[in-house]
């Protein structure tokens, strides 16, 4: 009776074990991801201690805060793995982020009377980042890997033109695109799908978190009659400088060969 028993789940064990597939080690990964972007640090701070507004209230002129909002990100990234465990990975990071126009309206109309004056903005946050770095993979179970990487590189990010209306004047605020030397840290899960010709595919959830301290070069004054008549044109050669830090959440796919 124990035998009629013992025996067909002997057969299910052994049968699942050998509808399991094996993924082998693969030198090579190829990988797209793409998700949220979180801003953090000065770069989503949107209170009067620094510029644009700092200005108005006789403050810190030196540093930027960003006003940015939620966006999104992508990256593509390749991956050379020297160990089974340990590799090298070089990426080209994206972040696309909003800014957020409507807190710095309400914190500019008070310096003027009701109704006469505007701010406005038609760009977004545009982060870059090209990263180098190592790659450590675990396995825990077979098919599945936890993956983390340390990567650091040149990053740039713009800041988005600002245009104040009202009064005898209208004025464009630039700002000339900012750099900086960043990181990028991040912490994986890769669920290994199939394989086919001794290719792998994967699909995978990330979280990295990216930090900077952005420095712009110059910035730009131009004015406008309220008709939208040229007037002058100024630039200074006066850094500012940003704290920035970006928490980004991805889903992703990728292909081991």
């Amino acid at each position: 009776m124990k035998g009629l028993i013992v025996l067909p789940l002997l057969f299910l064990a052994n049968f699942c074990f050998a509808q399991k597939p094996v993924f082998k080690s693969k030198k090579f990964i190829f990988g797209y991801d793409y998700g949220t972007s979180i801003p953090g640090s000065d770069f989503a701070k949107s209170d009067v201690s620094k510029l644009p507004m700092s200005r108005f209230y006789k403050q810190d002129t030196n540093k930027l805060n960003g006003y940015a909002k939620k966006g999104f990100h992508y990256d593509i990234y390749f991956t050379y793995k020297i160990l089974r465990h340990l590799g090298i990975t070089v990426a080209v990071s994206g972040d696309q982020d909003n800014y957020n126009i409507n807190t710095l309206y309400a914190q500019y109309i008070p310096f003027f009377p009701p109704n006469t004056v505007a701010v406005s903005t038609g760009d977004n946050y545009y982060i870059v980042q090209y990263l180098i770095g190592p790659y450590v993979n675990i396995t825990p179970v077979h098919g599945l890997n936890i993956e983390l990487k340390a990567l650091c590189g040149p990053t740039s990010a713009n800041y988005p033109g600002l245009e104040f209306f009202g009064g005898p004047e209208t004025e464009l605020y630039t700002t000339q695109k900012g750099s900086a030397f960043g990181y990028n840290a991040g912490l994986g899960i890769t669920y290994m799908v199939e394989e086919v010709k001794e290719i792998g595919l994967g699909i995978h959830l990330n979280a990295n978190y990216i930090g900077a301290n952005i420095s712009y070069p110059s910035y730009s004054e131009t004015y406008y009659t309220p008709l939208n008549v040229y007037l002058n044109s100024s630039t200074y050669s006066i850094p500012k400088t940003m704290t920035m830090s970006i928490i980004q959440v991805t889903l992703g796919v990728s292909l081991e060969f």
